[in-house]
């Protein structure tokens, strides 16, 4: 008999969104989800990203203690039959910037992982690439390097939001591609920026 075959990615990477009043993911987090579940079988980890957001206090539980963002993604994909055990989560980050050097880091490297997939909305997509492909491709590298590919899951929200929202990312890309980008240049610069 022959061994299975190894799976094709070392983890799935899902961004973060936010989350409601009562600490469920936000209907645009849940489709980054659901893509993930879907290819559960090509990948041996998943990455629960992120802490909250600066931009709103984090709901509280009954406890009145902060629900933390990544927690309730894990809940997620628990409660659709993952193992706990293959959830990993970034219990750090409050943005994108963050997440991405979260999961090269505290995950990537240590575990010395080479094949990733990052989930996220069509809508957030070509500034979390932007910042994931500056990230893992920053110096000093691994050898072999990072390989990186990419997941749209659809906006599931109303179009005014939806238009807002693209504006936004738009304008935070550029100005991430003028100022940001050029001037980190390796690890070292990361860590001074962060």
């Amino acid at each position: 008999a022959t061994a299975p075959a190894p799976p094709k990615f070392d983890a799935i990477i899902v961004a973060g969104g936010g989350i409601d009043g009562s600490g469920l993911p936000l209907p645009w987090v849940r489709p980054r989800l659901a893509a993930a579940l879907n290819r559960s079988s090509e990948t041996e980890y998943f990455l629960a990203l992120s802490r909250g957001t600066t931009h709103e206090p984090p709901p509280l539980d009954m406890n009145a203690f902060p629900i933390a963002e990544e927690q309730t993604s894990t809940n997620y994909l628990v409660q659709r039959g993952i193992d706990r055990k293959r959830i990993l989560q970034d219990t750090w980050s409050l943005d994108t910037i963050g997440n991405a050097a979260f999961a090269r880091l505290m995950h990537a490297e240590p575990r010395r992982w080479k094949k990733l997939l990052v989930v996220t909305s069509d809508w957030h997509m070509a500034r979390t690439r932007a910042i994931f492909d500056w990230i893992f491709s920053l110096p000093p590298q691994p050898s072999p390097p990072f390989e990186l590919e990419y997941h749209e899951s659809p906006a599931d929200m109303p179009d005014y939001v939806l238009q807002a929202r693209v504006r936004r990312e738009a304008e935070s890309l550029a100005a991430l591609q003028t100022t940001t980008i050029p001037r980190v240049t390796d690890l070292v610069g990361l860590h001074q920026y962060i």
